[in-house]
């Protein structure tokens, strides 16, 4: 039996897809305690496995949270995903080096949110009557801002918490078509959800209105997204995630445009398939017996 924790937040109650997992934790032999990020830290010192899930409030202290991660890597706290592939993932201008390596991502540039003039004259340029700024480092829509290029006399950069943001091309099929999340466990695909976005909405997380359901696709989506995976995990020196949420839209000719790589604490859906939850936790126990036998050689 090992001593887990989940990562969490604060004032946050425990969500089902959560229950589940620990649920499928605990029947497997395993204590699993649930503390916030950003509280008491001897919990995380004392376990023999700090797992990164519920941290959803880390959008409002990002480096106080990547703070975080390096003290926890520092001290060679165990840590699920591996904090090298999390501090990858913290920076959102990894979809730029996804789509210098060929993936379809929307087309996105690193900007100066301060510099309201210097973007609208990046869009025209560009020739994007829209465009959608997002901070590099941020989570769950906050923040995320759609530029009118005619409205450009109205921006504000109150709404920027960082100098440093995303200037990304708009992708207005979201709106009809939603967006497809593809869940991999270990490596392997486990089950996908669609967010079905309100009339009229562009964002497409759940505190905009989004509801969830569960999806099927087509085998060639779960192969485009099977391929991210893999450079990533190359990336990492063949390091598998025990747990990725690539998430995007699937367009006409079976086509899948990527928003996102979620490495970090993705909702990752298990009160829709509970089944994921099992290979969750299964995952979990081939990773400790690796690393005991690891360590007593």
């Amino acid at each position: 039996m090992a001593q887990l924790v989940f990562a969490t937040s604060k004032n946050l109650h425990e969500p089902e897809s959560e229950k589940i997992l620990r649920n499928q934790l605990t029947s497997l032999g395993h204590q699993v305690k649930l503390f916030p990020w950003n509280g008491d830290q001897t919990p995380f010192f004392e376990a023999e496995l700090v797992i990164l899930r519920t941290c959803w409030d880390y959008y409002k202290q990002p480096k106080l949270f990547k703070d975080w991660l390096l003290n926890l890597q520092q001290h060679r706290i165990r840590v699920l995903n591996p904090i090298e592939m999390v501090l990858w993932n913290f920076e959102k201008t990894y979809l730029i080096e996804l789509q210098e390596a060929g993936f379809l991502v929307p087309e996105t540039y690193i900007v100066d949110a301060y510099d309201l003039p210097k973007i609208e004259q990046k869009m025209a340029q560009l020739n994007w009557e829209q465009a959608v700024l997002k901070p590099v480092s941020g989570q769950s829509g906050h923040y995320l801002q759609l530029l009118k290029r005619r409205e450009a006399c109205t921006w504000s950069t109150s709404q920027a918490p960082q100098k440093e943001a995303l200037l990304q091309a708009f992708e207005p099929k979201i709106t009809s078509l939603g967006e497809t999340l593809l869940i991999f466990i270990a490596g392997e695909f486990s089950h996908a959800i669609r967010r079905v976005l309100p009339k009229g909405e562009w964002k497409s997380n759940s505190q905009y209105g989004s509801s969830l359901k569960i999806s099927t696709v087509n085998p060639k989506i779960i192969e485009q997204a099977h391929l991210i995976l893999q450079y990533v995990s190359q990336k990492f020196s063949s390091t598998m995630p025990l747990y990725v949420r690539i998430d995007g839209i699937i367009a006409e000719g079976d086509l899948f445009s990527l928003m996102e790589v979620e490495l970090i604490e993705p909702n990752l859906g298990f009160q829709l398939a509970p089944s994921g939850a099992l290979s969750f936790a299964k995952s979990v126990d081939h990773f400790l017996s690796e690393q005991e036998w690891e360590s007593k050689n």
